[in-house]
């Protein structure tokens, strides 16, 4: 069995990952799949390495792309994607009010009707063409796949106003004997696609956030456990910590993943989890959790200085 992990780009909302897990789960040699929308990363369970490139396919013919694999891919910055939405949002909003301005006021019909909605569809087509492209390729994967987002909702909507719009304009003569509303949408098109780019902004920004915040967490946990051997202490890589094990922390120390206590008790500082500055007392068979750590004081009852704390790895509980 071997885990691996993949950053991916592209996905809008958490249905976008749990169509990426729906996939790659039904692949053969993939025992299963983890997507977290949240921090943009996958990470995959799989029989054999060769599974890996039909993974990356799969997950590109969903329309998605993968930067790179890491192990820790929390690390990855969100800043400069989260710049260029902010970008194109204040060229589409400038555009879109200037679009506005035509439409409803102050230059209404102005210089005529005909040449104002020429206007308006000359300023609106780099908003949906190139601004919102990655909303009219979404209807196009849509098209091809059957597999839907929010960005292909949003592309539907803003397509069909724009090429409503622009054959009312082109066509005019035509589109009224057709029985056509002699009105055009350029205006909304515009205010969607702006204000879409202008919310993914702020998500971009607290995803950030959200990623710094785990990452303070990953520095906060054990990287090594003690665990024994025939009754020696022996210092591993928390990976390497297997079901059953037994492991040593003494006063002070953090627990490097759940378990079980088997032997001793102690105060536990578990204000990680809870937030309660107040240590907890705990004795075998009490749970304990990855990142808590023993209360260096001591108590009546728990550990003496020196002392340590045995508690085992068990199944369903490794963190």
């Amino acid at each position: 069995m071997q885990s691996i992990s993949f950053k991916i780009n592209g996905m809008s909302c958490s249905s976008c990952a749990s169509s990426i897990e729906k996939e790659v789960s039904s692949l053969n040699g993939v025992k299963s799949a983890s997507v977290n929308y949240a921090v943009e990363t996958g990470r995959f369970e799989i029989e054999n390495p060769t599974v890996e490139k039909t993974i990356e396919e799969t997950i590109k013919s969903l329309g998605f792309s993968i930067e790179e694999k890491s192990g820790n891919s929390s690390n990855v910055d969100n800043s400069s994607e989260a710049n260029d939405n902010f970008r194109k949002f204040l060229i589409s909003i400038f555009l879109a009010l200037a679009i506005f301005a035509l439409a409803m006021w102050p230059l209404k019909n102005w210089p005529n009707q005909k040449l104002n909605w020429f206007m308006q569809f000359f300023l609106c087509t780099p908003i949906w063409l190139w601004i919102g492209f990655k909303f009219q390729l979404a209807v196009f994967r849509f098209i091809k796949s059957g597999k839907s987002n929010m960005n292909t909702l949003i592309g539907i909507g803003t397509t069909s106003a724009f090429l409503y719009s622009a054959f009312i304009t082109v066509f005019t003569d035509f589109s009224l004997n057709l029985g056509l509303t002699e009105k055009v949408y350029f205006e909304a098109v515009g205010f969607i696609i702006s204000f879409v780019y202008l919310g993914q902004f702020f998500e971009d920004r607290a995803k950030r956030k959200t990623k710094e915040a785990l990452n303070s967490l990953f520095q906060m946990s054990s990287k090594s456990a003690v665990i024994l051997i025939d009754g020696n202490p022996k210092e591993i890589s928390i990976e390497q910590v297997e079901v059953g094990n037994i492991l040593r922390v003494k006063p002070g120390e953090k627990f490097p993943v759940d378990g079980k206590i088997v032997k001793g008790d102690s105060a536990i500082n578990e204000s990680m989890i809870s937030g309660e500055p107040i240590p907890v007392f705990k004795t075998v068979n009490d749970t304990v959790f990855s990142g808590n750590s023993t209360d260096t004081v001591v108590t009546i009852g728990g550990l003496a200085p020196g002392d340590s704390l045995y508690f085992s790895l068990d199944n369903g509980t490794c963190s």
